[in-house]
């Protein structure tokens, strides 16, 4: 497969989440986020500041980072069409900026086990 240099590439990344439900148990959910592919300086600043504990703003980041979704749905069941409002309600679940930021990271760095 030939690669093709994009000018504004992104690319689709499964999330899974666990929040907690009604019962005290976590439930997982799992939707697709749309991540901007940023500078490898960008995305190694980001990983530094979180590696040695500096405070960060993890919604700017994620803010940054994100620029669409697939498999988000509404309480009716209907799709949850991407805007900076949206996300802005997204992220204002406890925990979602981390996890989302986590996730970029993960997919990013291309962290693979030893076996």
């Amino acid at each position: 497969m030939a690669f093709v240099l994009k000018k504004d590439p992104t690319f689709l990344w499964p999330v899974t989440v666990e929040l907690a439900d009604d019962s005290g148990d976590y439930v997982p959910f799992t939707f697709k986020v749309r991540y901007r592919r940023m500078t490898q300086e960008y995305a190694r600043d980001v990983a530094t500041k979180l590696n040695q504990g500096a405070e960060v703003d993890l919604d700017a980041i994620a803010r940054q980072i994100i620029a669409g979704w697939d498999e988000i749905k509404d309480d009716s069941g209907e799709d949850v069409k991407f805007t900076a409002k949206a996300l802005d309600e997204l992220l204002k679940i406890p925990t979602m900026s981390a996890e989302l930021v986590g996730a970029w990271i993960n997919a990013t760095a291309k962290v693979k086990e030893k076996n």
